[in-house]
């Protein structure tokens, strides 16, 4: 009689390779067409991981040639950080603009959002570009949900007929993030982390808790495919949702943090304002 050994291969995710692909064609696309797409970042409050991600999309902007516009917001009040953004949407040198999040309690953060001009909306969060996208009227998905498909695209996973759970309480990325992947064939569930029997029944984990360490090996299927959104600056760095030691040991891929989630969404970020730079331009 012999003993069968438990082999397992595990493949990490490398953000940064497929974020270097898509900054390398939107640099090329920029140089082809001698346009200069502008991005506006709103930062307000002093939330650290907002801060690392506007840090990264400034560098990423300035690789490609995109020229990049930041507002640090500390003192303002609600009212002034609209007039700032009804600035911008008359501002023919900007051609996205995008509110970093989470706010601060104390604001309004829908009231923000809505005063962004729908035809400058970088981010994809405009009720209007919502709701169009919820009538099947539009695909073009926020840069968060695009990376998702993007990295799912790129380790050529199949959607079709997968069972996905999503574990995100995001009142505005859960319903665009399910209409995407039905749209790719999948069956999808926003679940709670104590929802055992569903996520081990999942073939692809979706986790955006900000939560740090709070999904592990022992909670997902074998072989299982795990994409982690959260990220949260802990004393030992920044920290995302997977416990990514304990995942590797039972997944067949993961993103990690950093390195997974973050380096895609800038870039797509990046592609939303070439987007949208191409589609006010006259033709």
């Amino acid at each position: 009689m012999t003993n069968k050994k438990f082999t397992h291969t595990f493949h990490p995710i490398d953000g940064k390779a497929i974020a270097e692909d898509i900054l390398l064609k939107i640099r090329k696309k920029i140089v082809e067409s001698g346009i200069t797409p502008g991005l506006a970042v709103i930062m307000i409050g002093n939330d650290e991981p907002s801060k690392l991600y506007v840090r990264n999309k400034k560098k990423a902007c300035l690789k490609v040639g995109i020229d990049f516009h930041t507002y640090f917001c500390e003192k303002e009040t609600e009212n002034q950080i609209i007039e700032m953004i009804t600035f911008l949407n008359n501002d023919p040198a900007v051609s996205g603009i995008i509110v970093q999040l989470p706010l601060p309690e104390r604001f309004n953060t829908q009231k923000i959002i809505d005063a962004i001009d729908p035809k400058k909306d970088a981010d994809g969060f405009h009720p209007k570009n919502l709701k169009n996208i919820l009538a099947g009227k539009s695909t073009t998905y926020p840069p968060l949900v695009q990376t998702v498909l993007r990295i799912l695209n790129n380790e050529k996973i199949n959607m079709s007929k997968k069972t996905v759970a999503l574990l995100s309480h995001s009142q505005v990325f859960c319903p665009i993030m399910v209409k995407a992947l039905e749209n790719n064939g999948a069956q999808t569930k926003i679940i709670e982390l104590q929802d055992a029997k569903a996520l081990k029944e999942a073939d692809i984990v979706i986790v955006a808790l900000g939560k740090p360490g709070c999904l592990t090996g022992d909670m997902i299927k074998k072989d299982a495919v795990v994409i982690d959104i959260g990220i949260t600056k802990t004393n030992m760095g920044f920290t995302g949702d997977a416990d990514f030691k304990s995942i590797s040991k039972i997944a067949s891929m993961a993103t990690p943090t950093p390195g997974g989630v973050g380096p895609v969404t800038v870039a797509m970020l990046l592609q939303s304002t070439l987007d949208l730079t191409e589609n006010s331009s006259p033709s």
